[in-house]
């Protein structure tokens, strides 16, 4: 309820209070609905009766986003590429910052090599084949970066022949998917995007394009309107198989957003502010001197028709008659004319003080500092090496995320190709180099890497200091030459320890192509699954007792046991698994990507190796249990999650992730334990049923 204060207040303002709610409310509408004909300012002149200062707060509020919330509209998303897109032809400091993300992030030059040499020629033939030449050719194929950081989003669709497997790639504008169809299941995995194109005549059409990542499986789970057109069974795409994907650099809530959203408006002021400044340095140099004369308005004019050039006559017969006189020459006065300086101060130095802010704040969301940007006097020498790595961090994993896109380009062209045009691949890897994103000379780091060899040897240095030093050494060196995934080379027991179920799951993929398209026996299958399931069980045992703890050398003989019986347990499905692929091969009509569902059957049991080992490892180590990725959860998990007990009791009563006994059986399931250090509760679980 309003206190006495409050009620007398709208008392005596209370129309005015209206009359501004009703303003804000309007402006408000009309800028997110894109009514605004050019700017927030052409439409805030229309209210500027009301309150002048309150307009302009208003302005500058929702110039900033601060009175719309967190609820970021489609409608502000395109609104916000329109933006980008103008910004970066008419702004210097955005589209420089675009142009250094792709000159340093993105390099001159990409260079992709599969390491299957049959793919190598496939994959050629698509990247250099005249068809792609507007999307991936020499001249265009760094666009592809500009458009992206432009719009923040870019979305590939590969046109495949179901004859022959030869693939064509267009891009798809942002502003024509409209929509993400999810699965019901998993809302963050795309099934489908829909796409609303608008023909000449003002007709709208929807066309939905399938993820290159759906299977067949999963398609059948999308919820789509009846009667909806699947792009690759139009009669434009007759015989072809249609996918998309989406690239998206930052992203929120599903969608990409431009690299300067948050830069805009502080881009916008210091380019405002500059101009201000042109102009007063314009007045300013407009008169240098002047004169005071004595005399009528008469005798003024008359003198500055002397001092004026002849040309300015109308009675000039082409040439200057009282040209400007030449440097040195003296000037001469009488009483009656007085000639002195102007005051020619612009307050350059305040303003060189007040506009550093303003472009440090636009360079920032583009990770940019203002050396960069033409402010030379910014660059201080001593704080240059600490500014530069926050850059060359982002410019690598700009970088990084683009190999990624090409790998994923990569597996769509093969894929297509074995899927249509009887091709076998042993693996769809591929290395992706680029330009590195600074020069360093490498004969210098061997130079280095000799001294240091001769100080260790004379004992000047600890055997130990040379060692982390030559591996900085080679850090460097091989971000150099454009290798990516430096720290799994250089420390391989680190890159180990990452492993995780979705990287055992892309593992088995190789032993399960090959047995699909016949290109293994099955015995070299079941050899290849038993040796990928040695290997990445063994280490989701690792990983858990790394949780809880443990040292794998200090591991006990039952909890060898447990590992041995729990692989041997995998080994007793594996010829199963092979007679359902081969019931199913390519040479049955069976799709590769219908095996996918139960290959991440056989990844979940990593997690379930990982949560016995903590389990085991750790019997008085307090775990609570957390809910998976998956998008429902059974009434087991839904009791059990956020509960804390020591590890003992969770397996006393047969509580554990992936279990059997849970309601959902353990197929999809994909909680854990985690040593989140909650104080483990009083008593026990409940009963499984």
């Amino acid at each position: 309820m309003p206190s006495i204060r409050e009620r007398i207040a709208n008392a005596l303002v209370g129309d005015r209070i209206k009359k501004l709610d009703a303003a804000t409310s309007l402006f408000i509408d009309a800028y997110e609905r894109q009514v605004v004909p050019t700017s927030p300012e052409v439409f805030a002149k229309q209210l500027q009766e009301l309150d002048p200062h309150y307009i302009d707060f208003l302005v500058r509020q929702l110039d900033q986003r601060a009175i719309s919330g967190n609820n970021l509209t489609e409608q502000m998303r395109l609104k916000t590429v329109e933006e980008s897109r103008s910004m970066y032809v008419w702004d210097v400091i955005t589209q420089n910052i675009v142009d250094l993300w792709t000159d340093f992030g993105f390099g001159l030059s990409t260079e992709i090599a599969c390491e299957d040499e049959k793919a190598q020629e496939t994959f050629s033939e698509y990247w250099t084949a005249k068809r792609n030449s507007p999307v991936i050719g020499d001249r265009v194929l760094k666009d592809l970066s500009k458009d992206l950081l432009v719009d923040g989003e870019l979305y590939f669709v590969f046109f495949s022949s179901r004859v022959d497997g030869m693939t064509t790639v267009r891009l798809i504008p942002t502003e024509d998917i409209v929509r993400f169809v999810t699965d019901p299941e998993d809302k963050r995995k795309v099934l489908y995007y829909e796409r609303q194109v608008t023909n000449d005549n003002g007709a709208i059409h929807i066309v939905y394009y399938r993820d290159w990542q759906a299977s067949d499986a999963d398609l059948q789970r999308a919820v789509l309107p009846d009667g909806s057109v699947l792009a690759d069974s139009s009669d434009l795409t007759t015989g072809t198989d249609v996918v998309v994907l989406h690239a998206a650099y930052r992203i929120i809530d599903g969608r990409g957003w431009p690299l300067m959203t948050a830069g805009a408006s502080w881009s916008r002021a210091y380019r405002n502010f500059l101009q201000d400044r042109a102009a007063v340095a314009r007045q300013a140099a407009m008169y240098n001197e002047k004169i005071k004369i004595k005399g009528s308005q008469r005798v003024i004019d008359d003198i500055r028709t002397r001092l004026e050039s002849s040309l300015v006559n109308k009675t000039s017969g082409g040439y200057d008659t009282n040209p400007a006189a030449v440097s040195g020459s003296t000037w001469l006065e009488n009483e009656s004319a007085e000639r002195s300086r102007m005051p020619m101060g612009t307050g350059a130095s305040d303003a060189e003080k007040d506009g550093g802010p303003l472009l440090a704040q636009a360079g920032l969301a583009g990770r940019v500092f203002p050396h960069y940007l033409g402010r030379g006097e910014a660059f201080r020498l001593a704080t240059a090496s600490s500014m530069e790595t926050p850059i060359m961090r982002a410019f690598n994993r700009y970088q990084l995320f683009w190999s990624s896109v090409f790998r994923d380009m990569v597996e769509i062209v093969l894929t297509m190709k074995e899927l249509y045009g009887r091709e076998t691949y042993s693996t769809y890897a591929a290395k992706v180099a680029t330009d590195s994103v600074i020069s360093v000379d490498i004969g210098a780091l061997a130079q280095i890497g000799n001294s240091l060899v001769s100080m260790t040897n004379a004992q000047i240095i600890p055997t130990a200091t040379a060692e982390s030093i030559s591996t900085e050494i080679m850090r460097v060196a091989l971000q150099t030459v454009g290798v990516a995934d430096v720290d799994k080379i250089i420390n391989p027991e680190v890159a180990e320890m990452a492993e995780s179920a979705e990287q055992y799951q892309y593992q088995l993929k190789y032993p399960v192509r090959g047995l699909w398209s016949s290109t293994l026996t099955i015995e070299d299958f079941a050899s290849a699954m038993q040796t990928t399931i040695d290997r990445h069980l063994t280490q989701a045992w690792k990983e858990g007792m790394a949780e809880a703890g443990v040292d794998w050398a200090d591991r006990t003989q039952e909890e060898m046991s447990a590992l041995d019986s729990a692989i041997i347990s995998e080994y007793s499905h594996v010829y199963d698994f092979g007679k359902y692929i081969m019931e199913n091969d390519r040479e049955h009509k069976g799709k590769l990507r219908d095996l996918e569902n139960r290959t991440s059957l056989w990844a979940n049991r990593w997690r379930d190796i990982k949560n016995r080992a903590l389990l085991m490892a750790g019997a008085n180590l307090p775990l609570t249990w957390r809910f998976g990725g998956t998008e429902q959860h059974c009434d087991s998990c839904q009791w059990a999650n956020g509960r804390t007990y020591r590890a003992s009791v969770w397996e006393k009563y047969g509580w554990r992730p992936q279990s059997q006994d849970l309601e959902c059986k353990g197929f999809n399931c994909q909680c854990s334990l985690n040593a989140d250090g909650e104080k483990p509760l009083r008593g026990h679980p409940r009963k499984l049923a």
